[in-house]
């Protein structure tokens, strides 16, 4: 179960508020551990929250703990993506994302669909209605996996790969 991730932002205040609006009983406020960063809480029974870190933030590793510092470098996009449900219908998303000027349209996945947001038209959030969590929850099956990769031509048995310590 993923609890909480982070990605960056030009305006972390205006992402975590976004998020948050997304989730509907969801909030968002400061996060001190990150001087200028935010945080949007979904309000739910697991604590999913995700952490906006101002842009050019990098998480490395340090002597005891997570050091966040300054890198000017920083890419404008990311490989990762976060797929979040929400209540609101498709209409109501697709106008939140506009209301604020960025990117967001329905796909089709194929064997789900999801509604894309560019949040600050750079990073993907992939937004379920309840319609489109049924359809992804029916199809994210180990079972339904080993079939889809059939179906794509993988080759392989379709065995799943696990690494467990030995003892």
């Amino acid at each position: 179960m993923l609890l909480h991730c982070s990605i960056s932002a030009h305006n972390p205040a205006r992402v975590a508020g976004f998020l948050a609006h997304i989730w509907q009983q969801g909030e968002a406020y400061p996060f001190p551990p990150v001087a200028g960063g935010w945080v949007a809480l979904a309000g739910d029974d697991r604590g999913t929250l995700i952490e906006v870190y101002p842009f050019c933030t990098d998480m490395v590793p340090a002597e005891t703990a997570t050091a966040f510092v300054s890198n000017p470098a920083a890419s404008e996009h990311s490989p990762s993506h976060q797929a979040i449900v929400t209540a609101l219908s498709e209409h109501d998303v697709i106008a939140l994302a506009e209301r604020e000027g960025w990117r967001a349209l329905h796909c089709n996945r194929g064997p789900f669909e999801v509604i894309e947001v560019w949040l600050e038209n750079r990073i993907l959030v992939e937004v379920l209605t309840e319609e489109m969590q049924q359809q992804y929850l029916a199809f994210v099956t180990p079972d339904n996996w080993r079939l889809y990769l059939q179906e794509q031509g993988v080759p392989g048995n379709g065995e799943a790969v696990s690494i467990r310590h030995q003892d």
